[in-house]
Order: structure tokens, then sequence, then C-alpha cells
């Protein structure tokens, strides 16, 4: 049989990286058939297999030739698979990006009469409820919420979207020193302070982009429910009074009171 040069073969391997991947992957194929079958030859009984077996396949030098062999055609196949499925992803990476069609915008800009429309009919949903819209800046509205004699909220509001709440105490002031509504400072009272972060969580609760005069009705109804702030008791533990607070969690669902340890 007449040997090919070793020259002419790597010069193949080189051109071909898949042929250099089956011949590699053919060796070590090889040399675990060969050992299994050495393996299934051995009688069954304990003391011959350990005769055949030590001097035959636990010799140092078989078993250093098996293993240097073994791991030099892994490395060279897995080489070769890593260029490859680099250069795929790459390729495929290249294609998404060019056939990926752009992102829409999800916010939408609703004219201010549709917005002034939406508030109005809130506003006469609910008698307990006063609300008055301004546009100090133009076209963002903010909201002045008068619930009852309890609590006056500040909504501050994008187009139909609303951005920041702040709730504060029915005889707190929620103007600044030029006559605008004071949108940074928080109120002095724990109590109300509790209650804009609920109603800052409940901002992230209610959201349904496509249709915001929903959201903004949602938020409306579950900010009614703190017309008894004071007087509704807890419906877990029964009491008015935890820590010296009122119950000031309201549940997105059933608008039920309960303490902020108590709905846990």
């Amino acid at each position: 049989m007449k040997c090919i040069p070793f020259v002419l073969v790597l010069k193949i391997f080189l051109r071909s990286p898949w042929l250099h991947l089956k011949y590699c992957y053919s060796k070590s194929s090889t040399l675990t058939e060969n050992c299994k079958t050495a393996l299934c030859a051995i009688p069954p009984n304990p003391s011959v297999r350990r005769i055949i077996l030590f001097p035959v396949l636990g010799s140092p030098s078989c078993c250093f030739t098996c293993k240097l062999r073994l791991q030099y055609h892994a490395g060279l196949a897995s080489g070769l698979l890593n260029q490859q499925s680099l250069k795929r992803s790459a390729n495929q990476m290249g294609v998404s990006a060019k056939r990926r069609p752009k992102a829409q915008p999800t916010t939408l800009v609703l004219p201010p009469q549709y917005v002034d429309d939406v508030i109005n009919r809130i506003d006469r949903m609910f008698p307990e409820m006063s609300i008055q819209l301004s546009r100090p800046n133009g076209t963002s509205a903010m909201l002045l919420v008068t619930l009852g004699k309890v609590l006056k909220v500040i909504v501050v509001m994008r187009s139909l979207f609303i951005d920041r709440t702040i709730v504060k105490g029915y005889n707190e002031n929620v103007y600044t020193e030029d006559g605008k509504l004071d949108i940074w400072s928080k109120s002095n009272y724990q109590v109300f302070q509790k209650v804009t972060d609920h109603a800052t969580t409940a901002l992230l609760h209610y959201q349904l982009p496509q249709m915001p005069d929903v959201v903004v009705r949602s938020f409306m109804t579950w900010l009614r429910s703190y017309i008894k702030l004071f007087q509704a008791p807890c419906q877990r533990c029964g009491k008015f009074l935890q820590d010296g607070l009122p119950p000031t969690w309201r549940d997105f669902r059933t608008l039920e009171a309960f303490h902020d340890t108590c709905r846990q």
C-alpha cells in the first residue's frame, strides 16, 4: 500500500476543515471501539480480568498514548467546530440585523382636547372627588385631586400617561412661592408618605399603553378608596392603628384596606 506524504495530507486538511473534523472523529471512535472490544473479550472472572487488564490496558505506555491521541483529536475537532459556529452566528446576526423591523413607539400622542374630555368624565364619575386641570408648561397636564377632606394628590401627566404622584394632607400647602403646584416636596406626615409610595406602586400595576384612558380611570378608582383612610379597619388584623398608622394599603382588585405589614 502506497503511503500518502504528510505534507499533502496537511494541505488537504487545511483546505477542507470538515474533512479534518471527520478524520479526528473517526480516529477517536476507532480508539474507543478498540477499548470496548478488548474489554468484551475478557472473561467475566474477576481474577482473570485483573491478570489481563493490568498488563494490557493498565500499562503506562498504552494509557498515556491513548490519552494523548484522544486529547489531540478532541482539541482539533473543538477548534474546528468553534470556528464554524462563530462564522454561522456572525452571518446570522448580520442578516437578522438587516431584516429586523424598526421598533414602533409605544407612547401615544393625544390631542389636549381629548385629554381634557377624559379628565372631565372621570371628575363627573366621583362626586366626592374634585379634579382641577392645569397646563403650566403648555402641553403637559397637571392635576390637583382633592378627595373629600382627607387628602390632596398632585398628578403629573404626559399626554394621558401618569408620570408622578405626590400625596399630601388636606391642610398642607401644595403650591410653591410663585403659585405653581409643588411636584417635588413630599408630605410632612408619615401616613401620606406611605400613601405616596403605594400610589407609585399602583402606577406600575395599572399598565395598558394602548388604552391610557382606562389606566387613568382605574387609578382614580383605586385612589378614591382612600376616602375612608382614617375610618376603615384593617381587613386582616381588624385594628384601626398599627405603629400609630392607619391601614395605608389598598388592594388593587378588591380595594380593601390593609396595614403595610398585614398585606403580605
